[in-house]
């Protein structure tokens, strides 16, 4: 009785453990920014991430992964401020930050406001 507690504790502590597979590892994780704070144009350039900001980024697309719209009339328009990229095998992944929310090219669209304020927050540039 006792090893089919212990099992069954093993059970649940895995089952809260992020599906890797479903979002993509996130090998060379990059930032690019586009604008700066004050809405300026940059040049943009591709930034290698911290293990922090990386951590991060991948518990918040475990978290907000099936927050995803994706229907044919779902867009987003505006300029773009920043991109996350990474790359899941050899698929290129790239997660965008526009004026009225975030693109994740071939998944959707995300407009909730929480979700924005968390991505945000994780990429948080100093200017």
């Amino acid at each position: 009785m006792r090893n089919l507690w212990i099992v069954f504790l093993l059970a649940a502590c895995t089952s809260n453990l992020p599906d890797t597979a479903a979002m993509g590892e996130l090998a060379a994780l990059r930032l690019i920014q586009y604008r700066d704070g004050q809405g300026n144009g940059l040049i943009p350039v591709a930034r290698n991430v911290g293990a922090t900001r990386a951590r991060l980024w991948q518990r918040w697309l475990h978290t907000h992964q099936a927050s995803w719209q994706n229907e044919t009339h779902t867009k987003l328009s505006g300029t773009t401020k920043w991109c996350a990229q990474w790359q899941h095998g050899e698929t290129h992944e790239r997660v965008c930050r526009r004026e009225q929310g975030l693109i994740w090219f071939g998944r959707g669209v995300l407009r909730d406001k929480t979700a924005l304020a968390q991505a945000e927050k994780i990429w948080a540039l100093k200017n």
